[in-house]
């Protein structure tokens, strides 16, 4: 039951937990990636307009280099 309850906690701990690509990788690692021409397509998204606006200040990428679903 210890487990369990230890369990419930760790995920109530995590619920709030946020993370950005700019902690995770370095700029240059990201540069690389999404080097010249390429495109990462990842579908249907529930981000909207203005927080892509939000990211883009972050600096998590360029202006431009992402866009909200449509619909």
């Amino acid at each position: 039951m210890l487990a369990s309850a230890e369990a419930v906690e760790l995920e109530e701990d995590l619920a709030c937990v946020e993370a950005f690509v700019g902690d995770l990788i370095t700029v240059e690692e990201a540069e690389d990636m999404a080097g010249a021409g390429r495109t990462w397509d990842f579908g249907p998204s529930l981000i909207m307009k203005d927080m892509i606006v939000n990211l883009e200040k972050e600096g998590c990428f360029d202006v431009g280099k992402a866009k909200a679903s449509s619909g």
